[in-house]
Formats: structure tokens, sequence, C-alpha cells
């Protein structure tokens, strides 16, 4: 936990959000279920979202492939995205951040 914590500060300073974050709650984007991580369906489109971007809930985020079946991920929370913790095509286990979110 102590890792995710400094993590998140890193990127928050880094990306120079910490001036526009003084106020807010932070969100995560969990996976439902294990399988591999994907940015978006169609690999030849940009991701889905960036960091940076804004999102609200039913917006389609990720897709997590599981059986052979690619399973939209949506947000759940409205608020824009700090960090993405997974890469293209990683494998996540279920319950493991995706997104970071602040609102």
């Amino acid at each position: 936990m102590k890792k995710f914590i400094l993590s998140l500060l890193v990127t928050v300073f880094a990306s120079g959000l910490f001036n526009t974050l003084t106020a807010g709650y932070i969100y995560t984007i969990d996976a439902p279920l294990p399988g591999t991580f994907y940015r978006n369906d169609d690999l030849s489109q940009p991701p889905l979202v960036t960091e940076g971007d804004v999102v609200f809930p039913g917006r389609l985020v990720c897709f997590i492939e599981a059986m052979k079946m690619l399973i939209g991920i949506e947000s759940s929370v409205s608020g824009t995205i700090v960090s993405i913790e997974c890469s293209n095509f990683q494998y996540v286990e279920t319950g493991q951040i995706m997104f970071i979110i602040w609102q």
C-alpha cells in the first residue's frame, strides 16, 4: 500500500497536476475479472482514454479479454484520469487497479 501511495504522489507531482488537485477524492477502477488488458478493441485505433481525460459513469475505458471474449469496462464515477496502471496486453488479476481517477 505504501508503494502505491508513493507511486501516486510521484505521478501527481511529475504530471504537474498538484496545483489543480487541491481538493477532491481518489477513486480507482479495478479489474472485475482476470484476463488480458486492452486499451482499445481495435489495435489500429488510439486508446479509449488517456491520462488527463475526463470520464463519467458509463464511459467505456478499456477491455479485458477473458475466455476468448472481450468485456468492456466502464467507469462508475466521474472525474479525471490521473494514472493508467496497466499497459496494453498486460495480464490483470481480479481486483488489480487499472485506473486512478481524481474527482
